[in-house]
């Protein structure tokens, strides 16, 4: 048995390069990295190196401390310190290994977002522009090709297009001139016939505008024949403008501005004895005249001396407003306006009304009275002004009338 486990280990030595006895019994087993020591044995030669590249297959790592060549030690580490291959300076989990973004080719670039090694260093992908054929939009690197103008957007092939319908002259109502096509920009509507000149895009004649008089209008407002409105003027109180002709109001139709005389003696009206009627043409409320009233001196206190209308037409029911101004600057006498109805025959129903007394003063004042509903029967009312002796110095003296209307409420 002894025997036995001898022959073992005498083979086991007898078959190892490093239990020849001679380095020419070593040399021919040993690889060309390896030498043959004094003791027979293989050993590693010392290779010297600067880099990785100096260094053979077997010994792949160069030693920056010793500048030798020295196995792989890729696979076996603590500590940077332990790293001794300048190309893997870095222990990442037991494993000597390039430092991050250093690189040699772009195939050490494992990161994503920086595929490209320039100059031993992974970084990202240079980024290029591209605006070629394009208007607008993205140009590849968080920038833009340019911006469309208003009334357009950007399609998808990067080209500014209209963002609306553009109208044409007909759809916009234009005969003429030029005019935005409702996407910013202009066309031309054409001209117009040469008696005709453009206006707002419309073509109108050439004209001479025509007065009132030419138009026969007396009142309100009308087209002077070349599209502009003129001013004809305002009717008598005693009238309503009617299709810019002046009517006389139904109510109103008894001369009560007493514009109209026959002589020297006025319309519509009469007169009673002890009164006195003038026609006035300085003292005047409205319009060209009035009526002066002057209250005879030798007339007693219970004379008549009242100017009174014709019969003016009513509605039997209806409640009427009477007015009038009156110019009373004297302090001798005054005026003031009452009324009564008639029925058909023309004949008086109930009493007559009395309104208020005028004041003296300088200026015109508005005498009104509003009547009673028009009695059963009433078909007309007579309106009157009665001068009375004021008392105050003296029996005689004038006041002065004009502007007396009628109203129905």
């Amino acid at each position: 048995m002894k025997f036995l486990l001898l022959l073992i280990v005498v083979s086991v030595f007898l078959t190892s390069c490093e239990f020849f006895e001679t380095k020419e019994d070593c040399n021919p087993i040993c690889k060309t990295w390896e030498s043959c020591n004094d003791e027979g044995h293989c050993v590693l030669k010392d290779i010297a190196c600067t880099e990785a590249k100096d260094c053979p297959e077997a010994m792949p790592v160069c030693d920056i401390l010793n500048h030798l060549c020295i196995e792989d030690d890729n696979t076996e580490c603590y500590a940077n310190d332990e790293c001794l291959d300048l190309e893997k300076p870095i222990c990442d989990k037991g494993i000597c290994i390039k430092k991050p973004d250093e690189c040699t080719t772009n195939t050490d670039c494992t990161n994503s977002k920086k595929p490209i090694c320039d100059n031993g260093q992974c970084v990202e992908e240079a980024c290029i522009p591209n605006c070629d054929n394009r208007e607008c939009g993205d140009n590849g690197c968080d920038g833009v090709c340019g911006t469309c103008g208003a009334n357009q957007a950007c399609n998808s092939h990067h080209q500014c297009v209209n963002n609306c319908t553009p109208k044409t002259c007909t759809e916009l109502s234009a005969d003429c001139g030029s005019i935005d096509n409702g996407c910013g920009t202009s066309i031309d509507c054409g001209d117009c016939l040469a008696t005709q000149s453009c206006n707002s895009n419309q073509c109108v004649d050439n004209c001479t505008p025509k007065t009132c008089t030419e138009l026969s209008a007396d009142c309100g407002s009308i087209d002077n024949g070349c599209g502009t409105s003129i001013d004809c003027g305002d009717c008598l109180a005693t009238q309503s403008c009617d299709s810019n002709q002046c009517i006389d109001n139904p109510n109103n139709s008894f001369n009560g501005s007493f514009e109209n005389w026959t002589d020297t003696n006025l319309d519509d009206w009469i007169i009673f004895s002890q009164l006195i009627l003038e026609k006035e043409e300085s003292n005047i409320y409205d319009l060209a005249t009035s009526v002066k009233l002057t209250r005879d001196a030798n007339a007693n206190d219970n004379a008549l001396t009242a100017l009174e209308s014709i019969a003016i037409p009513v509605t039997e029911g209806k409640i009427y407003t009477l007015s009038s101004y009156v110019l009373d600057n004297v302090n001798t006498v005054r005026i003031r306006i009452n009324y009564m109805w008639l029925d058909t025959n023309g004949d008086k129903i109930g009493t007559s009304v009395y309104g208020g007394y005028s004041s003296d003063s300088p200026n015109w004042e508005n005498l009104t009275k509003e009547t009673n509903a028009a009695p059963v029967g009433a078909v007309s009312i007579k309106i009157f002004f009665r001068v009375y002796n004021d008392g105050a110095g003296g029996n005689t003296g004038s006041v002065y009338l004009d502007d007396v209307t009628i109203t129905e409420n």
